[in-house]
């Protein structure tokens, strides 16, 4: 088995590289087209003689162009399962489902949608494993490949990008995921998802909305549900920007909406995470059941999450944070939580540093002004680690001499953890300058 790729995460997003996915606005692509009235044998992939299957295109179309060509995939259900292994741009009709077709032509839909659908092979669990795309690059830091896909239905999701591809994906569907993942992105030096739906089929199970692990990119303006076990599971060795994303799902029992684990600098900010079950969850394990979720530990001291202006609401808690070394800087957030609001854990991990917790007047630079809604029972913030954190400018939804008594579970009700600054952060934990990081 190969080695993935280990990317060297630097301290600012490479947004020049980010815009290089895009060919020039001004620049000629090489076209070619795919239809379900089309012909593999007599086509000749142009306009007026289109191929019939999208793997045969990526087979067979001419990659010698500067920029990359431009496949169009019109109109049309095409039942297939695709690998690309060459940078190109794809774009379809447009629209997105659900889809109907005509009675006359079971591929031709009666709305403008250019879809893929998933071809199931084998018996489960690997039956819906099938995938429906794979993008995948060389495997190597130089030389590989970028694809940009927009207005496209995946059915099924299962689209995976892996072995150092960069991809971009523009108003994409990733439409009926059900038992393992929409979209999974492995080893790659960039990649953007961009007013992208990803949702489940109707009352069906899956594992993950998006899953990423040693990447650099952005998801924006997307939304995710329904019945996702952790709609974003975000593995290690990642730096990633999630802004004006929606959450609306988890309706099922032990659900994340942002699962975040090992060593990362992860910015997620403007966006709405909601688990849409009424009922609080049985409290068997600490690190689910979570709005956001961060996990794991770092020697460095140089990983960073900041969470800024999101909503988090309906999971048994908001926040759960069980990150040791890390930096955590949140300011103008509204958390509310079945459970607690903020929980913190702590497991005392060898050689670790604590970690550097701001909610407001600490070193990070946050500005506070989080809104920590408190459930019927239990605290708002409930602190479980011997380290003190600036909680300052924050609203805690009672009277400030209420606070301390019966919103804030730290040093004052077990001597062995640290306290919760949140009326004087002059007194709390030094650290790295958080602004500073971005810069």
């Amino acid at each position: 088995m190969k080695a993935p790729i280990k990317f060297q995460l630097i301290i600012l997003l490479p947004l020049i590289l980010l815009a290089s996915c895009y060919p020039a606005p001004d620049a000629m692509f090489t076209e070619f087209y795919v239809s379900v009235h089309g012909d593999d044998a007599s086509g000749d992939g142009s306009m007026a003689s289109p191929w019939r299957h999208v793997q045969y295109a990526l087979d067979n179309l001419d990659y010698g162009s500067d920029p990359p060509p431009r496949l169009n995939i019109l109109r049309g259900l095409y039942d297939e399962t695709l690998t690309i292994t060459r940078s190109i741009t794809i774009k379809g009709a447009g629209e997105w489902g659900p889809t109907s077709a005509w009675p006359s032509d079971p591929n031709y839909p009666n709305t403008n949608v250019s879809q893929i659908n998933r071809i199931l092979t084998g018996e489960p669990p690997e039956r819906f494993r099938s995938r429906t795309l794979t993008i995948r690059g060389t495997n190597t830091p130089t030389g590989n490949i970028v694809v940009n896909i927009s207005d496209m239905v995946f059915w099924g999701g299962n689209v995976y990008v892996e072995d150092g591809a960069a991809a971009r994906f523009d108003h994409v569907q990733f439409l009926d995921v059900r038992n393992y993942v929409g979209l999974s992105i492995k080893d790659s030096p960039l990649f953007a998802v961009r007013d992208c739906e990803i949702i489940t089929a109707a009352r069906e199970y899956s594992d993950f909305g998006i899953e990423v692990d040693n990447s650099i990119g952005v998801i924006e303006r997307t939304w995710l549900g329904d019945f996702f076990d952790h709609v974003i599971d975000i593995g290690k060795d990642n730096r990633i920007i999630i802004d004006d994303i929606e959450i609306h799902g988890s309706r099922i029992w032990y659900a994340d909406g942002i699962r975040i684990r090992g060593a990362n600098n992860i910015t997620v900010k403007n966006s709405s995470i909601v688990r849409d079950h009424p009922d609080p969850e049985p409290a068997t394990d600490t690190h689910s059941q979570s709005g956001i979720s961060i996990s794991g530990w770092t020697l460095s001291g140089y990983y960073k999450i900041l969470l800024e202006n999101n909503t988090i609401a309906g999971f048994n808690w908001g926040l759960d944070i069980a990150a040791e070394g890390f930096r955590v800087s949140a300011a103008e957030n509204t958390i509310s939580g079945l459970g607690h609001p903020v929980k913190i854990s702590y497991h005392g991990y060898t050689g670790v540093t604590m970690p550097i917790i701001d909610f407001g007047g600490g070193s990070l630079g946050s500005a506070g002004g989080n809104t920590l809604i408190p459930p019927g029972f239990g605290f708002s913030f409930f602190h479980g680690g011997p380290y003190d954190i600036s909680a300052c400018g924050n609203d805690w939804g009672v009277a400030d001499s209420l606070v301390d008594s019966s919103r804030i579970y730290d040093q004052l009700d077990d001597a062995e953890m640290g306290r919760v600054q949140w009326q004087d952060c002059s007194t709390a934990s030094s650290g790295y300058n958080f602004l500073a990081l971005l810069k």
